[in-house]
């Protein structure tokens, strides 16, 4: 789930944001729009909002449940289960085992 947050997250940046600007980390009110920006895009592209929050709604944050919902938007149920986790709806240790762990070497 961080690997394709981050990954559509820079793509975020590539298609919304001008072409020419130079990203260094800052402090600057701009960057913090672009990070937030790009950030909203990847959640987006990922999860549909509508979807998402339909999901929400329901509140069932088992494990069954969040298979389900992830099946229903073609997408791993670890991007679903990192999304939840981020949003503060599941705590950080719970369902780790739907999220695919990338091993580099």
């Amino acid at each position: 789930d961080i690997f394709w947050f981050s990954l559509f997250h820079e793509l975020g940046h590539i298609l919304l944001q001008d072409r020419n600007s130079v990203f260094l980390e800052t402090d600057n009110e701009e960057y913090s729009l672009n990070e937030k920006e790009a950030d909203q895009y990847a959640s987006d592209v990922l999860i549909p909002p509508s979807g998402y929050a339909r999901f929400i709604e329901k509140g069932n944050f088992y494990k069954d449940s969040i298979v389900h919902f992830a099946d229903e938007i073609q997408i791993s149920p670890g991007i679903v289960v990192g999304r939840l986790q981020h949003d503060g709806h599941i705590q950080q240790e719970w369902h780790n085992s739907l999220r695919t762990r990338y091993d580099w070497k």
